[in-house]
C-alpha cells in the first residue's frame, strides 16, 4: 500500500521541480532584460510585463497544483485508512466465520453422539422390557406348575375348579395351552359319570369287572387322557420358553 502511494506522490513533485526549474529560468531573464532595458524602447518594456505576468499565472498555477497535490494526498492517506480498517474487519469476519464453523461441527458431533446415545437407550429398554416379559412368563409357568404338582381332584365339583384355576393361569403363562385344557374340562363329565357307577365294595366280582371294562367305552379313560397330554404339552412349552429365553441372552 505504502508503494503504490509512493507511486502516485512521485508525479507531484516532478512537477513541482519542473516548476521551480521554470521560474528559475525566468528569474534569469529578468536579470537579463533588466540589464538591456536601458537600451531598449518601449515595446520591449512591454513584452518584459506580459512575461512577469506569464510568471504570476505560472506561480498561481504551481500553488494551485500543490494545494491539489496535497489535497490528493490527504484522500489517499484517508483512503488507505479505511482500506487498513476493512481488511481488519475482513479478517476479523474470517476468523469469526471459521469460529462458528468450527462450532457447527462440534455441535453436530454432540447432536450425533445424542442421537446414538438415544438409539442405544431405547434399544436397551426394550431388551429391558422383553426380559421383564420373559421373566413373567417364566414366573407364570412356575406358579401353573405348582398348581398342576398338586393330586389330582377325587370329585367332580373339585375338578372343575382345579382345572378351572388351571385355565386362568394357562391363559397368563401360554394362551397356545388353553385348547389343551378345554379337552381336559370338557371330559370331567365323562370320567366322574363312569366313577359315580362304581360298585360297593361287596358287589359281586363279576360287576366290578364289568364296571372296569366300561371305563374304555364311557369315555372316562378320555379324561385321564386329556390330563397326560396337557401337561405333555405344558412342560413342552415351558422348555421352548426357556430355550428362547438362553438364545436372547446370548
Amino acid at each position: 500500500m505504502e508503494s503504490q502511494r509512493d507511486n502516485k506522490i512521485k508525479p507531484s513533485i516532478w512537477v513541482g521541480v519542473a516548476l521551480i526549474a521554470a521560474l528559475l529560468g525566468l528569474a534569469g531573464g529578468l536579470g537579463i532584460a533588466s540589464t538591456v532595458l536601458d537600451s531598449r524602447d518601449g515595446g520591449l518594456e512591454t513584452r518584459l510585463r506580459d512575461t512577469q505576468s506569464q510568471i504570476q499565472d505560472l506561480q498561481a498555477a504551481m500553488e494551485e497544483q500543490e494545494a491539489t497535490s496535497q489535497v490528493l494526498l490527504k484522500a489517499l492517506d484517508q483512503a488507505s485508512q479505511r482500506e487498513d480498517a476493512l481488511r481488519s474487519q475482513l479478517s476479523q469476519a474470517e476468523a469469526q466465520a471459521s469460529s462458528a464453523q468450527e462450532e457447527l461441527a462440534q455441535k453436530k458431533a454432540e447432536l450425533d453422539n445424542l442421537h446414538l446415545a438415544q438409539s442405544e437407550a431405547q434399544s436397551g429398554l426394550e431388551k429391558l422390557q422383553d426380559l421383564r416379559d420373559q421373566a413373567n412368563s417364566i414366573e407364570s409357568f412356575r406358579v401353573l406348575l405348582v398348581e398342576m404338582r398338586k393330586d389330582l381332584p377325587q370329585t367332580r365339583e373339585e375338578a372343575l375348579t382345579h382345572w378351572s384355576r388351571v385355565k386362568s393361569l394357562v391363559a397368563r403363562a401360554d394362551p397356545s395351552l388353553v385348547s389343551p385344557i378345554d379337552r381336559v374340562i370338557l371330559r370331567i363329565d365323562n370320567y366322574f359319570d363312569w366313577d359315580d357307577r362304581s360298585p360297593s365294595p361287596s358287589a359281586p366280582i363279576e360287576e366290578y369287572l364289568a364296571w372296569l371294562a366300561d371305563y374304555t367305552s364311557s369315555g372316562a379313560v378320555a379324561y385321564e387322557d386329556a390330563v397326560r397330554g396337557f401337561t405333555k404339552d405344558t412342560l413342552l412349552a415351558l422348555i421352548n420358553r426357556m430355550d428362547s429365553v438362553v438364545d436372547y441372552l446370548k
